[in-house]
Order: C-alpha cells, then sequence, then structure tokens
C-alpha cells in the first residue's frame, strides 16, 4: 500500500473518529465526567496515541461503546462510526438510533 494511501486512511478514521465524538458530545451521550474531557483531548489531538494508560482504559470502558452503537431498525446491526452523527441527528424523527439503511427504509415506508 503506498504511503499516500495510508495517510488518507488515517485521516479518513481520524476524521471519523472527530465528527462521531463531537456529535455525541453535542447530543450529550457521553456522560462519564472523565470521558468528556478524555473525548475533547481526543478530538484536539485527533486520535487516541497521546492517552495516557489510565485514559485509555477510560476510553476503552466508558466511550468506544458508544462508538459501535446497535441499530435499533430490522438490520440488527450496528451503526458504523462514520454515521454515528447521522444516525443521532435523525434520532428523534426516528424514535432511536438507526444506520443509514434503516434510516432510509424508515423514510421511504413513510412515503407510501
Amino acid at each position: 500500500m503506498s504511503s499516500v494511501k495510508r495517510y488518507l486512511e488515517r485521516e479518513e478514521t481520524a476524521n471519523n473518529l472527530v465528527e462521531a465524538l463531537g456529535a455525541l458530545l453535542e447530543a450529550e451521550k457521553i456522560e462519564h465526567e472523565a470521558s468528556i474531557g478524555i473525548s475533547k483531548k481526543i478530538i484536539a489531538d485527533r486520535s487516541v496515541e497521546q492517552l495516557s494508560t489510565k485514559q485509555l482504559a477510560v476510553f476503552e470502558h466508558h466511550i468506544n461503546p458508544l462508538l459501535e452503537p446497535d441499530c435499533e431498525g430490522h438490520c440488527n446491526g450496528k451503526i458504523d462510526i462514520s454515521d454515528i452523527s447521522n444516525a443521532i441527528a435523525h434520532e428523534f424523527e426516528e424514535g432511536g438510533l438507526y444506520c443509514q439503511h434503516c434510516i432510509y427504509d424508515n423514510q421511504k415506508m413513510r412515503e407510501q
């Protein structure tokens, strides 16, 4: 794999993490006090690499599960980290957290 491709993949991963954490913080889904500060640090650093061992343990226990939410729709799958902000944005109108596919299906059913 070329170095450019690796760089672009790292950037996409960082962007997805920052966007998801920002959406979770804005929606007040991160409630554990230390997790709020750690999430802000991750956003500022655009990485988890600068976290201490204790911070990484808090991340794994309190934050990471929020980055892998279950879809409440018919697919019984997980919501991809790149779709978390969209799932949160549609949470009220959909009545829960749904993946892109289930949001689309719900919207199509409402149109009928």
